[in-house]
């Protein structure tokens, strides 16, 4: 057996589809075969890599993972249909960078490559990361799972718990008796302080998180809400998002209260 017919049946004889006959021409091929014994190692490695990622990851993944097998064993039949090197040339070039003396290596190399970029795509291409947060965030505080660091319905005792922490605009405690703060707290986000209010308003929960504008950017895609330029509005399940900014904060408001609820919530904040 050849090496380039070694190499177009090395993958069915790493899956084990091979018959007994051929397994045994290839298994004899790379007993005496350096060069296809050392491809085969590499393959078998980048198989087991591939198995591995494929139990990490969902299916769509999965999809991009079986792609890339398909074009490593489609270099590999291109391979095959050229004139292979005598003993002699490829001793003469084995001073060459391996990447470019083995170009199944190279292909392999950057199919790994491949998969790990596309692995880090999936995890942090999720467009509601942002969201998520300030909803989760929200929920914790309301079901007593994430502690306020203070809980009472006086804006000065909040104001004075939370000023060590962070600066806040006086103007984010409400003056309308209709909405009544019940408590507060300061969180580092990577030394970020964000600062979250929680007011109760006709029975529904409605947190409002302040940063300073340098340490949060408006992402991309929201919508405004109509007569209220300042204003983008983003709705997530049964959750309700907005965002506004005023002098040197970003104010985002969260809740699973309806639209009319929310936008009168805003209207109680100057722009």
């Amino acid at each position: 057996m050849k090496c380039r017919q070694a190499l177009k049946l090395l993958y069915d004889f790493l899956d084990n589809q091979l018959d007994n006959k051929s397994v045994e021409e290839v298994k004899e091929h790379l007993s005496q075969c350096k060069h296809c014994f050392e491809t085969y190692t590499f393959e078998e490695h980048l198989n087991q890599f591939l198995r591995e990622k494929c139990c990490q990851q969902e299916q769509q993944e999965t999809s991009a993972v079986d792609r890339l097998k398909q074009q490593v064993k489609h270099r590999i039949e291109q391979l095959g249909e050229e004139p292979e090197e005598s003993p002699e040339k490829t001793k003469g070039n084995s001073e060459r960078f391996f990447l470019f003396r083995r170009p199944v290596f190279a292909v392999g190399f950057f199919a790994i490559i491949a998969v790990i970029a596309f692995g880090l795509y999936l995890t942090n291409s999720n467009p509601t990361v942002w969201a998520d947060n300030f909803i989760k965030n929200h929920d914790l505080a309301v079901r007593g799972e994430n502690p306020l660091d203070i809980t009472t319905d006086d804006p000065q005792m909040i104001d004075s718990c939370l000023s060590s922490k962070m600066k806040l605009p006086k103007s984010i405690f409400l003056k309308d008796m209709d909405c009544l703060p019940s408590g507060g707290k300061v969180a580092d986000d990577d030394e970020r302080p964000c600062a979250q209010i929680v007011y109760d308003i006709h029975g529904h929960q409605v947190s409002i998180f302040v940063m300073e504008i340098d340490d949060f950017t408006r992402p991309d895609g929201l919508r405004k809400v109509p007569g209220d330029e300042s204003t983008y509005y983003y709705k997530i399940g049964d959750h309700r998002l907005l965002l506004w900014n005023c002098s040197k904060y970003w104010y985002i408001a969260a809740s699973d209260a309806d639209d009319d609820l929310m936008l009168d919530f805003r209207s109680h904040f100057a722009n």
